[in-house]
């Protein structure tokens, strides 16, 4: 038996799948923001609005999660219209520059009008919205973090948007946090773990929670379509951890920049704001307007 170091079948998916993340996808309703930009690096905004070519393209091993966090969330959107009805991928705009869609949208006894949001995380960020201390097959309840923030925070920005076409308002944001690496049975043990705290954790947040937290990032993502529709790159400018603004650094320690695919870019563009007439973006080979 010999291993197969580079595979023959086993990837051949998630090589069409990165083929296929070689561009952004657009924005629900072709705004310049999208709401599942929540708490994102201003910089990155600027360059997929600008229609730069990606300097660091995604591949296959960083876009197996994100995928399969489609699929899984394709399926789940079309079980809960088979149960509750409603309707999934439910586009909706806050204004002239920012738009997005929800995972589904639909009415559920107690909660009424609910938008629900859907994330399939690894195994690190599972543990953590749970509060499982994991390592070596033991396992502990450390206190849960609950769902990441900037999921409510988008969840929150859809539920204003539907809000402000239906003319009634979205009380209710639920958020549901799926692992990709389950709890074992004897783990599952240790902890008194349900059947489906082994995999799933959902969070029903209200409106004076989600609402607050939407309406700041709003406001922040204001001034990222100010600096940007002036024709400028903004600052690497995100949110980190418990909602604080953090600086990314390209050529740093800062994870974010690990996954982006504009990172080389970013870097060889420096520090602060820059016209985008003097960054040394690319455009992608299909775009033939200049956006200034």
């Amino acid at each position: 038996m010999r291993r197969n170091h580079e595979p023959v079948l086993a990837r051949t998916v998630v090589d069409e799948w990165a083929i296929a993340a070689q561009v952004p996808k657009p924005t629900a309703r072709g705004t310049m923001l999208r709401y599942s930009g929540a708490h994102g690096c201003f910089r990155r905004m600027a360059y997929d609005w600008f229609e730069a070519q990606y300097s660091d393209p995604p591949t296959p091993a960083m876009v197996i999660q994100a995928n399969m966090g489609t699929l899984f969330g394709e399926a789940q959107a079309a079980a809960q219209i088979r149960k509750y009805g409603g309707e999934a991928e439910r586009a909706s705009q806050i204004n002239h520059w920012l738009s997005g869609s929800a995972d589904w949208f639909g009415q559920v006894p107690e909660y009424g009008d609910v938008v629900y949001e859907n994330k399939v995380k690894s195994g690190f960020a599972f543990n953590k919205a749970m509060g499982y201390k994991r390592g070596y097959g033991r396992v502990s309840r450390n206190g849960e973090d609950g769902p990441p923030l900037e999921a409510v925070v988008q969840a929150g920005m859809n539920a204003i948007g539907i809000s402000m076409e239906l003319g009634r308002t979205v009380e209710w944001v639920i958020v549901g946090v799926l692992s990709t690496d389950v709890l074992s049975v004897n783990e599952a043990r240790q902890i008194d773990a349900t059947d489906t705290e082994r995999f799933c954790g959902e969070w029903a947040v209200p409106i004076d929670v989600f609402e607050p937290w939407a309406r700041r990032e709003i406001a922040r993502l204001e001034e990222a379509y100010e600096i940007i529709d002036y024709g400028n790159i903004p600052p690497t400018i995100a949110i980190g951890d418990g909602g604080v603004r953090v600086d990314l650094d390209p050529e740093g320690k800062s994870w974010q920049c690990g996954y982006c695919p504009y990172r080389s870019l970013c870097a060889k563009d420096g520090e602060g704001f820059v016209p985008v007439t003097q960054s040394a973006l690319i455009r992608r080979p299909s775009t033939t307007e200049t956006k200034e």
